[in-house]
Formats: structure tokens, C-alpha cells, sequence
């Protein structure tokens, strides 16, 4: 069996949903990293790690789910062109 064309637009779900959940991963970590470090500079800080936090979480998978489904857009699109011209990937 080979696969000779992948439906682009299925592509780019996929891909922009993997993304983000990885994006609300490195949000988190984010969160805690930056929180923690803006905890050690009293209140102002406090203030600050807690913005930068909430925005890391909500923005992160944002921008990852984006960047996703450009890069698998343009991965299914590539992939599309080369397969018609020297084949797809065989499995069994």
C-alpha cells in the first residue's frame, strides 16, 4: 500500500490541535518557570509573574496551534508535489 496524497485541510487540523496541546505544555512550564522567578522579587513581581503566567497559558497554545497549521499545510502540500512525481511512502 502507498500513500499517494494526503487531504491538506485534515492535514492542518491534526496538526494545529497537536500543536497547541504541546503549546499548553510549554505554557504551563512557562507559567511556572517565570512565576516562580518573578515570586522571588516581592509583590511587583508577584504581580508581574502572575500576568505573564495567565498570558503564557492562554497565548502559548494559541501560537503553537497557528505555527502548526502552516508547518502542516505546507508539510501536506510538499508532500502532495513530491508524491506525484517520484511516489508516496509504501507500508505494509
Amino acid at each position: 500500500m502507498e500513500v499517494k496524497k494526503f487531504d491538506v485541510m485534515s492535514v492542518i487540523k491534526i496538526s494545529a490541535a497537536t500543536y497547541a496541546i504541546v503549546g499548553l505544555i510549554v505554557g504551563l512550564f512557562t507559567a511556572l518557570f517565570f512565576g516562580g522567578i518573578a515570586s522571588m522579587f516581592g509583590n511587583a513581581g508577584g504581580i508581574f509573574g502572575l500576568v505573564f503566567a495567565l498570558l503564557s497559558i492562554i497565548l502559548a497554545p494559541i501560537i503553537y496551534g497557528i505555527m502548526g497549521a502552516i508547518i502542516g499545510a505546507i508539510s501536506a502540500v510538499l508532500y502532495n508535489l513530491l508524491a506525484s512525481k517520484i511516489g508516496g511512502i509504501k507500508f505494509e
